[in-house]
């Protein structure tokens, strides 16, 4: 259908059920790109943060059918406390796949995250994160895009001193740090609609409202987009709160706000 509708789709899987047949069939149906789910360069890490003692193996699988069959792919990884120091040597796997994008999730603990919150990154490992990815960009060409890490474009800024009015006012016009019911919404098969996966917060239903009168009405999206005056905390003062704004799925878990300070930034402590 949505290939009729001329909409180009990507998919996120972990690959375990993805076979060179199913590659092809998903090519045929439209599927342009795949975002394939890889959490260490070590099948026992991934294997036990899946869960499953076979998704290492049929991940990859999974990875080989898709190029074959010519379907673009991006390596999506989160980053935890039982992967953090394979990160590296992951970045460079990607890469070397021809991957395009890699996604760099931090572990946010919503959901079945919830059981493994104390895997989640603090502050200090949210900084050596982001100095990872800003070294390995350097000599790669996957683009990796945290995501639950808006502190990275303010971080960039700082290590190359440029934080003055003028350098900021440019960087409020480009970058725009979490997305969170600004440029991103999550609808539920329910007709939920969150401002993203992490921030579990109803803003309205599609199958009782319109999604346009939800996205422009709701005051859940109209809070984070006017976020210079709604954040709390540190968030709230931080001279970035344009730029990066804090994650809101992380203030969420949290507090149970979801406008409250980011518990994992790094920037306003130093």
């Amino acid at each position: 259908h949505s290939k009729k509708a001329g909409l180009a789709n990507v998919i996120a899987t972990n690959g375990t059920l993805i076979t060179e047949d199913m590659a092809f069939r998903l090519k045929d149906a439209g599927v342009v790109a795949a975002a394939v789910s890889l959490d260490s360069p070590r099948k026992d890490v991934h294997n036990y943060i899946r869960q499953n003692d076979k998704a290492y193996e049929l991940a990859m699988r999974g990875i080989s059918a898709l190029k074959n069959a010519g379907i673009a792919l991006q390596i999506n990884v989160t980053a935890m406390k039982y992967n953090f120091d394979d990160l590296g040597e992951l970045i460079d796997i990607a890469d070397g796949m021809g991957s395009a994008i890699m996604l760099m999730y931090q572990l946010v603990p919503v959901g079945r995250g919830n059981s493994i919150e104390d895997a989640s990154l603090k502050a200090e490992d949210n900084e050596r994160l982001l100095k990872l990815i800003k070294e390995k960009q350097a000599d790669i060409s996957t683009i990796v895009e945290p995501v639950a890490g808006p502190q990275y474009w303010p971080y960039l800024m700082e290590s190359k001193g440029l934080t003055n009015g003028a350098w900021l006012s440019m960087a409020e016009k480009v970058f725009h740090g979490c997305a969170a019911g600004r440029g991103f919404v999550y609808v539920k098969a329910n007709g939920d609609v969150w401002p993203c996966p992490f921030v579990e917060v109803k803003a309205g239903n599609v199958r009782e409202d319109s999604f346009a009168r939800i996205w422009r009405d709701s005051k859940v999206f109209r809070d984070l987009r006017n976020r210079e005056q709604t954040l709390k905390g540190n968030c709230g003062e931080c001279k970035y709160r344009s730029i990066c704004g804090g994650c809101r799925g992380r203030a969420m878990a949290y507090t149970g706000d979801y406008l409250a300070e980011d518990p994992s930034c790094f920037l306003s402590r130093e």
